[in-house]
């Protein structure tokens, strides 16, 4: 049987071995590490672990990985490993919803956020402070208190919250 794995945006995919391996590769390549077979090592021993299970969480896969590497012979690669996950993480933290309604308040580029309340001056540092808290609010909403249904209807304009 082969397990899902569930990826960040709640999505399932099938579990694929190689892509632990290709991961680890591109590690190793990164921290100057020339011994493919190692990393084929590392990636089965995570495969194996992860073949036990029905689902799995993309974070448990780079957790596993990590560990693997920590205990290994080659920490600049375990290094480059995590360095490599802390980067991708921070660029899909900027393509993130929120990280982009915050820049179109402070850029002053997203017009149905800037012009939200015709009483209110965008430009002011106290309104930009409340449209922010806004942003925030509705953020954590979506990520931690509605129901996927209902923030899906939001979206759709099906319902306001």
């Amino acid at each position: 049987m082969t397990p899902h794995v569930m990826k960040r945006d709640g999505c399932k995919v099938p579990f694929k071995s190689e892509r632990i391996q290709e991961a680890i590769l591109r590690a190793a390549k990164a921290a100057g590490v020339d011994d493919a077979d190692y990393c084929a090592t590392v990636a089965d021993v995570v495969s194996s672990q992860m073949n036990e299970r029905s689902q799995v969480d993309i974070n448990e896969i780079q957790t596993a990985i990590e560990n693997q590497l920590m205990a290994g012979p080659y920490k600049q690669l375990a290094r480059a490993y995590i360095e490599y996950r802390h980067d991708r993480d921070v660029q899909r933290e900027k393509r993130g919803r929120l990280n982009q309604e915050i820049r179109g308040l402070v850029e002053q580029t997203n017009s149905a956020l800037l012009n939200e309340n015709a009483n209110k001056d965008s430009k002011v540092i106290p309104t930009q402070r409340d449209l922010l808290a806004g942003i925030v609010a509705k953020h954590y909403a979506r990520q931690h208190l509605l129901p996927r249904d209902v923030v899906s209807a939001h979206e759709r304009g099906e319902i306001h919250y």
